[in-house]
């Protein structure tokens, strides 16, 4: 299991509002792996086109209700980290921030992500899915 390094992230305050408060995906992708989509982590994240602030999300897509996630917006930055069940297949983690977009191009990239990941064939292993 891979460990979490502080040295990847500063922390200004807890909200998340802080400019000065950063990360990067891999830090959220590690943080989530550990909870392997099935922890006491997952039953508090929105479920696309269902709950939270992935209600109105998605809607209509493989992802319904196989995508939970944790969404984040200030102005400028706009991420997306969680979990993504592919039909018969192992939670699929993944973690994407945007910088510099408009808040509806940053949600269409986030959500064709999710999408993709939901929609994904079932394989083996979600082994099968990772970066060679």
């Amino acid at each position: 299991m891979q460990s979490v390094a502080a040295k990847d992230t500063t922390l200004i305050d807890g909200s998340g509002l802080d400019r000065g408060n950063r990360t990067t995906c891999a830090v959220l992708a590690r943080v989530l792996s550990r909870s392997s989509g099935d922890g006491v982590l997952t039953s508090g994240l929105a479920r696309a086109g269902q709950s939270g602030t992935l209600t109105q999300r998605m809607t209509n897509t493989a992802a319904v209700g196989r995508v939970q996630a944790k969404t984040g917006t200030l102005s400028g930055v706009s991420a997306l980290a969680g979990w993504a069940r592919p039909d018969n297949a192992a939670p699929l983690t993944f973690s994407m921030i945007v910088n510099g977009k408009d808040a509806a191009e940053s949600e269409r990239l986030e959500n064709r992500l999710a999408v993709t990941l939901a929609a994904l064939p079932p394989v083996a292993s979600s082994v099968a899915y990772a970066p060679g």
